[in-house]
């Protein structure tokens, strides 16, 4: 469905015209419903890995890193939900995956701030580095020195994102499809004449509740199981007894 179907069978849900219900509400109502499909997918994805094909790009950087710098801000125009892959590489040709951490785990004897930092380096290895992902940023262990970045020291980050909204300009031109299966467009109609229906008293917020219901249950389902090649097997588990 295109968002110009969307709007229109909004408008039969509800019976309104445009003074009834502006497009301004009915904007903001349609893209909070979008947010939401969006998280439902990403709490139940298998390993499909979900992206709105709307942003026109994967949800993916690779950036230089800098020579004893720590944190890498993530911009938030990207809209990040979640960190799913990060890889580094000290000489610009030997990548590793960098495994998840907190900084509770940072041992640290600080002297000077300088001193403290080359302290924490000391704990890691650049074959086997850490990340922590907080405050919109992932901070690096270890950091990359003036050498490593002389030899192309970099990092490869990818990403869970929110939807791509619309517009109001896009609800003019009416074209712009969601990007999630076309079976589950209806619910962004259903969901706010949900809520247009709940603010005002309608009897037809029950129904409409319980439609968005079942389009949550079924989203669920399909996107918890969208790789239908991968094969299940049982195997033996060995128990040494000695």
């Amino acid at each position: 469905m295109t968002i110009s179907e969307i709007v229109t069978l909004t408008r039969r849900l509800t019976n309104t015209s445009a003074g009834q219900y502006p497009a301004s509400d009915m904007l903001i109502d349609h893209n909070n419903a979008l947010q939401k499909v969006v998280s439902i997918i990403n709490d139940s994805m298998d390993e499909s890995e979900y992206d709105d094909i709307n942003h026109g790009d994967y949800p993916s950087l690779k950036t230089p890193l800098v020579a004893n710098q720590r944190d890498y801000l993530i911009p938030q125009t990207e809209g990040v939900i979640s960190i799913k892959k990060v890889s580094i590489t000290y000489n610009g040709t030997d990548w590793y995956d960098a495994t998840p951490m907190d900084t509770s785990e940072v041992r640290t004897a600080p002297v000077s701030a300088t001193a403290e930092q080359t302290s924490i380096d000391s704990e890691y290895e650049k074959t086997a580095p850490r990340y922590d992902s907080r405050f919109n940023a992932i901070w690096v262990y270890p950091r990359a020195s003036a050498e490593d970045v002389a030899n192309g020291a970099s990092m490869y980050i990818e990403w869970s994102r929110d939807a791509s909204p619309f517009t109001s300009g896009e609800v003019t031109t009416g074209t712009k499809i969601p990007g999630f299966d076309t079976a589950f467009h209806p619910y962004l109609a259903f969901h706010a004449a949900w809520q247009w229906c709940l603010q005002r008293g309608k009897s037809q917020a029950v129904a409409y509740a319980q439609m968005c219901t079942d389009y949550e249950d079924r989203i669920r389902k399909q996107y918890g199981k969208k790789v239908r090649d991968r094969k299940e097997n049982l195997q033996a588990s060995y128990v040494d007894y000695t």
